[in-house]
């Protein structure tokens, strides 16, 4: 089970332990999914459920289907100091981790009342989409600071090449940024700059 005493490696260790399980179980839900959509004659449908893992690991799960495809989306949440904070699996060999301040920005900067922190995550990864990570600035080799622009938002953040993980520090809502491409980019770099770079740390 992953915990808050663990390192990034340790918990990308347990990860893996996990996903080849959570991808089958994936599968077989998809395999119910299409039937139903056969029997109802729809062209799409989006399902979000929840899984717990043998290894006790709490994950939240998105299937989105198409007409001409299927999207599945991983994440897994524990607790850091009482605050939740959420791990992503991509088809990547990084992670994507989201901080429990990214989790408030988002309540707070969207509005939402909702109390629970676990179907705050809900809420996120249901209106998520895929994207690309632009990179802002090169700090050094090894740490590069980042934007992605999303269907509720832009996720600030920065990536960490030596331990393979993308930090999502932040969220601001489509109001709070310029229109300009060059006074955004500036104003991103100084929001960011406010956070902690350390990549070792849980936050």
């Amino acid at each position: 089970m992953i915990v808050s005493s663990m390192t990034y490696d340790e918990i990308r260790k347990e990860i893996q332990n996990d996903v080849e399980l959570v991808y089958k179980k994936s599968t077989h839900v998809i395999t119910e999914l299409e039937r139903k959509m056969r029997r109802e004659k729809l062209k799409k449908h989006l399902h979000v459920y929840e899984y717990n893992s043998k290894n006790k690991n709490k994950w939240i799960v998105k299937i989105d289907i198409g007409p001409k495809d299927v999207g599945r989306t991983f994440m897994t949440h524990f607790y850091v100091d009482n605050k939740i904070v959420a791990v992503q699996v991509i088809d990547s060999p990084f992670l994507l981790y989201y901080t429990a301040h990214f989790f408030k920005r988002y309540r707070e900067r969207l509005t939402l009342e909702i109390a629970k922190p676990e179907e705050l995550i809900r809420h996120y990864l249901t209106g998520s989409s895929h994207f690309v990570p632009k990179i802002l600035e090169k700090v050094d080799n090894n740490l590069l600071k980042m934007y992605i622009v999303g269907k509720q938002g832009t996720i600030l953040g920065t990536l960490h090449v030596n331990t393979g993980i993308c930090k999502m520090n932040t969220f601001l809502s489509p109001s709070m940024l310029k229109s300009d491409q060059v006074e955004m980019e500036k104003e991103m770099k100084e929001r960011l700059n406010k956070y902690n770079l350390d990549s070792g740390r849980l936050d």
